[in-house]
């Protein structure tokens, strides 16, 4: 329990800790005052069952001479209003002590799913092709919640009522040590002999919440990714089944989990009502009748009121946190990733080359091999690409077209080898300047649910949408006549979640005109054309070369017939540049090339 008590300490920043140690703070007053109203009721009972103490108790009659106070009624009212006071005042701290729970509560919900969500984001691309994005979504919408309601509160709560219930037990060895002693001992070992039986059962329903969770999210996830398909061959009910195991593991761990919780509160309920019989009869005995043992009666039987709820949540909370263990290390995990070591560098002190983007684009000696893969998708690639050129990628699939646009974007880095834009070499320190002037469409264009003149200017606010830019782009993308023409909202026109309301081809040109809303030095087209017929391809190309003569344009080709005017076409086999050449050229002195065009077209 230290130890997740000390991974909970590691995933909090300083503020939080500050806010969880005055939590801490206040729970030590709010206790301190508790077991003052507990010790007030003592004089006040044994007032109300023997009035002459007042005379014959020197505290009592102290008191009552400063008050100065006469009559024995009065001074019962003053003892009755002490005790009231006591009661009020605990109201109130205790209200105060569980503000400061709740902030500290939703404070730290907030910031940590916020930290988990730019940690997430600021991962390199490599990482995120090989995990499911579900276990992202779960992640940080599902699991950061869990860890603080399900950890870090019951560990706060816990705490209060573990403080709380050692003052009283405090109070209760002054007043008899020796019958405080062997109830403690009584209560402390029934818990601990139900701890060590049931808490690790409680551990492995939590790893088994865990995992089904995680599988009830992959399931809802691939199932309406996929809803078009599943709709069309009538798998509705079939997709649904590993969903449906998933959430009766996850029911049944959690049902198993908050039974085990209650089982102690049962049994110590019964065993504290046989002690507190117990308890009386000792005290009468050993006290000389019940008129003397009466006031130490009260103060155990509003003791026994204020423990067993206490006990009984601290057990709950240590089985709470043992039930959310397995989140709390995941979540420490996702958060320990050094973004530092991984990221581009954001220290704007360091000096960011300049680069000359009218130089050409060389590509040294670059190899790279995917992680847990022994094979190299890019072997000792070298070329140059010209500023202001077309040059194009083919080969077969898995042969590393896309891989080498992946390298050039920077969105993984080489095993070895570098690339240059004139005479700077393209690093994480100069990354953005780069990727600023660099436009990328893939063949699957996200869409998101916004309106068309937001998904063109992908990552403006709306104030800041140059709407003469947008149109612009549409025109050169062939997409100008469809949204004006077609949509009643135009560009206002809302195009459901992924694009679901456009075709293929739409959606394409619209990311062929978000790329060109960013007014590029180099287009990266990744079979971003491959849903339009051959005249709308090669309309949209010579529209681009024709409106802007100095981009660059680096395209993975689809259909062979689509890049006949390009200056440069590379064949990719395995990561190697098997030959290279003008399309004319290439069909005279490359056999491979000539079948893979005939094969293709």
């Amino acid at each position: 329990m230290i130890n997740i008590f000390l991974l909970q300490l590691r995933i909090l920043n300083k503020a939080e800790k500050r806010l969880s140690f005055l939590a801490i703070i206040a729970m030590i007053v709010a206790a301190m005052i508790e077991v003052a109203g507990v010790a007030s009721i003592m004089p006040l009972v044994a007032v109300l069952g023997n009035p002459e103490l007042i005379e014959s108790n020197i505290l009592l009659s102290r008191a009552k001479y400063i008050l100065g106070i006469v009559n024995y009624n009065d001074f019962i009212l003053v003892l009755s209003g002490l005790f009231l006071s006591f009661l009020f005042l605990n109201l109130f701290v205790q209200s105060f002590t569980y503000y400061l729970y709740i902030k500290f509560i939703t404070d730290i919900e907030y910031n940590i799913g916020l930290r988990l969500a730019k940690n997430q984001l600021n991962k390199p691309y490599s990482w995120y092709l090989n995990i499911n994005t579900s276990q992202i979504g779960r992640s940080i919408l599902s699991q950061v919640g869990q860890v603080v309601h399900g950890s870090y509160s019951p560990m706060l709560f816990g705490l209060s009522y573990l403080v709380s219930s050692l003052f009283v037990v405090v109070l209760l060895f002054f007043i008899d040590p020796l019958l405080a002693f062997y109830l403690t001992f009584a209560a402390s070992f029934s818990y601990l002999i139900l701890y060590k039986i049931l808490i690790s059962r409680v551990s492995r329903k939590g790893k088994i919440r865990d995992q089904s969770d995680q599988k009830r999210y992959f399931y809802i996830s691939e199932t309406f990714s996929s809803i078009k398909e599943l709709k069309s061959r009538d798998l509705e009910s079939k997709s649904l089944k590993g969903y449906a195991l998933a959430s009766k593991d996850f029911s049944k761990a959690f049902a198993s989990s908050a039974l085990i919780q209650n089982i102690p509160r049962f049994v110590i309920e019964a065993l504290a009502l046989g002690g507190l019989i117990c308890v009386i009869i000792y005290l009468i005995a050993s006290r000389g009748g019940i008129g003397n043992a009466l006031p130490v009666i009260s103060v155990y039987a509003y003791s026994c009121y204020k423990l067993l709820p206490n006990i009984n949540k601290i057990y709950s909370s240590l089985a709470q946190i043992s039930f959310h263990q397995p989140q709390l290390k995941s979540l420490y995990n996702d958060l320990q990733y050094n973004i530092k070591s991984k990221i581009l560098s954001k220290d704007n002190s360091q000096p960011k080359p300049e680069f000359n983007l009218a130089k050409d684009l060389v590509i040294d000696s670059l190899s790279y091999s995917y992680p847990q893969s022994s094979e190299l998708s890019i072997d000792n690639l070298n070329l140059v690409i010209k500023k202001g050129s077309r040059v194009a990628f083919v080969g077969p699939t898995g042969s590393g077209k896309s891989t080498i646009l992946d390298l050039i974007l920077g969105l993984i880095s080489p095993l070895k080898g570098k690339i240059l834009i004139g005479e700077i070499q393209l690093s994480n320190l100069n990354l953005p300047t780069w990727r600023s002037n660099v436009s990328y469409v893939p063949q699957n264009i996200h869409i998101s649910d916004t309106t068309i003149a937001e998904n063109i200017a992908f990552g403006e606010d709306i104030s800041d949408i140059d709407m003469n830019r947008v149109e612009e782009s549409c025109r050169i993308a062939r997409i100008f006549n469809f949204i004006t023409c077609e949509l009643q909202e135009q560009f206002n026109t809302r195009v459901g979640e992924r694009g679901i309301r456009l075709s293929g081809g739409q959606r394409q040109r619209i990311g062929i005109a978000r790329a060109l809303y960013k007014r590029p030095s180099f287009i990266l087209l990744d079979e971003a054309t491959s849903a339009l017929d051959n005249t709308t391809e090669e309309l949209v190309i010579s529209s681009i070369k024709k409106s802007f003569p100095h981009i660059t344009i680096i395209s993975v080709a689809h259909r062979i017939a689509t890049i006949k005017d390009y200056d440069m076409i590379y064949v990719i086999e395995k990561g190697k540049i098997t030959c290279k050449g003008t399309y004319d050229d290439l069909l005279i002195t490359s056999k491979t090339f000539l079948r893979f065009t005939q094969t293709v077209n």
